[in-house]
């Protein structure tokens, strides 16, 4: 008879060790669920990433391109003003010259 009851005792230990072994890879399958789903938007995020960086690297080299053409820029915008100052002199120039002399 004591032999029966710890053999009962032993299938009681066995259910209640087989449930915690249910739970646990319940608990593992719903971690596993959630890694997944954090791993899919890890690679959204390095791909959006990469595109951004991708993007930055493009403005710089057009950054750098104007930079470069900056002193030429300057240059010919300064010599278009003083074409455009000594036009407007010598409007300025014929007028008064037709006006003293009237």
């Amino acid at each position: 008879m004591t032999e029966q009851v710890d053999n009962v005792a032993r299938i009681n230990a066995l259910e209640d060790n087989m449930l915690e072994v249910k739970q646990a890879i319940r608990s593992i399958a719903d971690s596993l669920e959630k890694l997944t789903a954090l791993e899919v938007r890890h690679a959204e995020t390095r791909s959006g990433l990469e595109r951004a960086f991708s993007s930055i690297g493009d403005h710089e080299k057009r950054m750098r391109k104007m930079e470069e053409n900056m002193p030429i820029l300057k240059m010919t915008s300064g010599w278009v003003q003083k074409i455009g100052w000594l036009v407007v002199s010598l409007v300025v120039g014929a007028v008064l010259f037709l006006v003293v002399k009237k």
